[in-house]
């Protein structure tokens, strides 16, 4: 179950504000904030197909995904060898 208000949750990011983690690098977050950069210029764009919103939004949440998963791998690097 993914609640983002379960104490856990709320334990670990009241955890990582006290730290002041950032869980991407410069450069990763260079490229994130480019992702969103250009999901905000291609929803400027209108739609010309009705599926162009659902593949879209697939295709940037895998980029995402993509640097969060490297996050993790430094956070727990024996588990993601």
């Amino acid at each position: 179950m993914n609640d983002i208000n379960s104490p856990i949750a709320q334990h670990l990011i009241q955890t990582a504000q006290q730290m002041d983690w950032k869980p991407f690098t410069s450069a990763e977050q260079a490229i994130m904030d480019k992702i969103v950069e250009a999901h905000n210029a291609f929803i400027e764009l209108g739609t010309e197909h009705p599926s162009e919103p659902d593949r879209w939004l697939y295709a940037i949440q895998d980029l995402q995904n993509i640097l969060i998963y490297r996050a993790i791998k430094r956070l727990f690097p024996s588990e993601f060898k």
